[in-house]
């Protein structure tokens, strides 16, 4: 009988991980220390706190609340931000290579001089987001939105307004 109760628990402790999204052990690792490679922090809540120069890489952000954060220089090699919010968020001089941004809102935020070589920006939210010297090599923006985006070589696009 034991048994089978703890059986069950840790099956309930797994699925209220998975429906609510991020382990909070990964979520205290990265506070403390400012590192959580390959972490599960999907849907996370982690308005305006800062992570400057912070490693998540490869870690799964999805869907998280981002707003305001600062991630400037962090490693955010291949981490999934698809569908996150990151209004205003500081991302200068980050490593973004092969980071999906895919339908995150981006909007207003800054990613002077930063590395997006080969990220996935499709449906991205860039409205009035700072990108100036930032490497944009094999990025498609074809359906990201660009209204007041300032582009990696100080020129505004306003082709979404």
């Amino acid at each position: 009988m034991r048994l089978l109760f703890l059986s069950f628990t840790a099956l309930l402790s797994l699925f209220l991980t998975s429906v609510n999204g991020f382990n909070p052990e990964d979520l205290e690792r990265l506070k403390g220390s400012g590192k959580c490679i390959k972490c599960d922090l999907t849907k996370a809540e982690m308005i305006g706190i800062k992570l400057v120069g912070a490693n998540l890489g490869s870690s799964n952000l999805s869907g998280s609340s981002l707003e305001g954060v600062d991630l400037s220089g962090s490693d955010l090699v291949g981490t999934n931000l698809s569908g996150a919010n990151l209004t205003a968020s500081f991302l200068g001089a980050s490593d973004l290579t092969g980071a999906n941004l895919s339908g995150a809102n981006l909007t207003a935020a800054y990613f002077g001089l930063s590395d997006l070589t080969s990220a996935n920006l499709n449906g991205a939210n860039l409205t009035a987001a700072y990108m100036k010297e930032a490497t944009l090599d094999f990025v498609d923006l074809t359906t990201a939105v660009l209204c007041n985006t300032v582009m990696p070589n100080g020129d505004t696009i306003n082709r979404d307004c």
